[in-house]
């Protein structure tokens, strides 16, 4: 059984958009390439703004 946590959106700029929501989180995510600067640096960022729990109302 598959469970779906996310759901994104390819845009122009080959950045993704999207919201990721778990029982405790629901964050909207924005995932953009960047420029490697080493071979170990990593080829994307991930920015997100967190939202207040449905399921814990209280915790943040």
């Amino acid at each position: 059984m598959a469970i779906t946590l996310g759901t994104f959106t390819k845009l122009d700029d080959n950045s993704f958009t999207g919201i990721l929501k778990t029982l405790n989180i629901t964050a909207s995510l924005t995932i953009v390439p960047v420029q490697k600067l080493s071979e170990n640096a990593p080829d994307h960022r991930v920015y997100g703004k967190r939202q207040r729990s449905h399921a814990f109302p209280g915790r943040y």
